[in-house]
């Protein structure tokens, strides 16, 4: 069983949307794989993100398994799909086993990014479409839909603005390690001079990022 069986194996998908199957059963698989790729995952991820409703249940199956502290592998999975009813709503065993192999090694980070762009372009789509609707209905006041259509861009935008953030462990790494540096080299200058005596005295110097 490979990628190709679990694309093809789902009716109704063709084309494009056969990509966005192979991308998705390669991030479950890595999610029952890889651990960096499940804690990943379930940070850069939501289940409105996968564009088959199968891999959706799935999804949301790891994540209870993840919040309740459960060992994930493909039969516990299955047999929490099972005792939960959503077995055949998962695409069945087969679904399941196929996921199992779609594993891509080292490829997972990319897929995430993959997965995403794909779903904020549907959104998007989706967006454009309820904007048009409202502006062929508005009324003669039409701040309301102005303010609805804002909103309805910014849902999209505001969270890849959003996955733009660095986390807090990243921020803290980097931060100790230039404390580190500074340490080592006291009174030694570390970036930019600004020209400001206090200033330069103080953070020996501009660094990239530090004005971001």
């Amino acid at each position: 069983v490979n990628l190709e069986h679990v694309a093809h194996t789902t009716a109704g998908f063709t084309g494009a949307d056969l990509e966005n199957l192979l991308n998705e059963a390669a991030l479950l698989s890595a999610m029952i794989w890889n651990q960096d790729a499940l804690q990943e995952c379930l940070i850069e991820l939501t289940p409105d993100d996968f564009y088959n409703p199968a891999n959706r249940v799935v999804f949301n199956a790891i994540k209870r398994m993840f919040d309740e502290g459960r060992p994930i592998d493909i039969i516990t999975l299955a047999d929490v799909l099972r005792s939960e009813g959503n077995l055949e709503r998962a695409g069945g065993p087969e679904h399941l086993v196929a996921l199992n192999e779609s594993y891509v090694l080292d490829a997972w980070r990319n897929h995430i990014e993959l997965l995403r762009r794909d779903s904020i372009l549907r959104a998007m789509i989706k967006a454009t479409a309820s904007i048009s609707a409202l502006a062929y209905n508005a009324p003669e006041d039409t701040k309301e839909v102005v303010d609805r259509a804002e909103q309805m861009l910014f849902d999209v935008t505001g969270r890849s603005v959003r996955s733009s953030y660095a986390g807090l462990s990243t921020i803290m790494g980097d931060y100790f390690v230039s404390l580190e540096e500074m340490s080592k080299n006291k009174g030694a200058r570390q970036g930019i001079l600004t020209g400001f005596p206090d200033i330069d005295r103080s953070l020996l110097g501009l660094r990239p990022g530090q004005m971001g």
